[in-house]
């Protein structure tokens, strides 16, 4: 018996350097446990609880603890009131100013409006005024140098020209008396714009033009209140018809819906003129221009200019 199991010692020496031999595998590392899931409503409750405790800081008892609370060592003891520090106040408005016409808070009243400004003449100067003078004398214009016209009021012009002639073949008619530079312009314009196209429309060269109104001091539209005219500053003429070669007179009137020669006439030279004048008026205007064209010279911002 004893002979069947003597080498069971062997085997076993055997196996144990075996395994001494072979590398040591290591463990795995445990894992932590995975928290336990908790129901909706569980989870619901403790927020609920948690939100009646206390939040104050650390170190700082709430005005529950100040009434005693249990320590954990199971001592009921009370505690030290803290005095927090105040919460700084916003400052309140200022008060709004008192208005005597209205009562106290009521709003203040809008600041007055700014004082409109005089109306400005053009500009003048005697050196400007002689080399305009000088370049009608090439246009053949024929003038004489009034003396100066003061007032009423704003009214007037240190230098207006009575001119009687534009030209040598266009004659004036009427009693004018206005600031060169308006003379200047009507001389370029009855020769570039009104002889051509009295030959073209009429078949006939222009012999005079007919003026109204040249210097006068009134307001606009002859109103009792508002801006003085362009014509207070002989800075505005009337013109009232234009005088051919065979004696007809060719009016300014309304001649909208026309399909005479001189309907296209007087559209020629109306479109021109504003091309020399700043303000072009006439019958299509208003009931104030219905016979005439209303041209000057007028200021205005940024160069604008009106053509009616």
């Amino acid at each position: 018996m004893m002979r069947q199991f003597a080498f069971l010692p062997a085997i076993v020496l055997a196996l144990g350097s075996a395994a001494a031999q072979e590398p040591a595998v290591p463990l795995p590392v445990p894992r932590p446990p995975l928290p336990e899931v908790k129901p909706a409503d569980e989870i619901r409750q403790e927020a609920a609880q948690a939100g009646n405790k206390s939040t104050a800081p650390e170190g700082v008892k709430s005005e529950e603890m100040t009434q005693g609370e249990e320590t954990p060592d199971g001592e009921n003891t009370k505690a030290e009131a803290v005095i927090l520090p105040p919460v700084p106040q916003k400052k309140p408005a200022a008060p709004r100013p008192v208005n005597p016409e209205t009562g106290a808070g009521s709003p203040s009243p809008l600041p007055a409006p700014a004082k409109i400004p005089v109306q400005a003449k053009p500009a003048f100067t005697l050196e400007g005024a002689k080399a305009c003078e000088q370049a009608l004398r090439k246009l053949n214009v024929a003038f004489t140098v009034e003396k100066p016209i003061k007032g009423p009021g704003h009214c007037g012009w240190p230098r207006p020209l009575k001119v009687t002639s534009l030209s040598r073949q266009i004659k004036v008619r009427g009693d004018i008396k206005l600031r060169c530079e308006v003379v200047h312009a009507l001389a370029r314009w009855s020769k570039e714009t009104v002889v051509p196209s009295a030959i073209l429309h009429l078949k006939e060269k222009p012999t005079a033009i007919e003026i109204s109104t040249s210097y006068q001091c009134r307001r606009r539209n002859n109103a009792r209140n508002g801006k003085l005219s362009e014509h207070a500053f002989a800075n505005g003429v009337d013109m009232m018809a234009v005088r051919l070669e065979s004696g007809k007179r060719i009016p300014v009137i309304d001649r909208r819906g026309s399909a005479e020669a001189e309907r296209a006439f007087q559209a020629a030279i109306r479109g021109g003129s504003c091309a020399y004048f700043t303000t072009v008026l006439g019958p299509v205007t208003n009931a104030s221009h219905a016979d005439h064209f209303h041209l000057d010279l007028a200021i205005r911002r940024g160069g604008y200019r009106l053509c009616q």
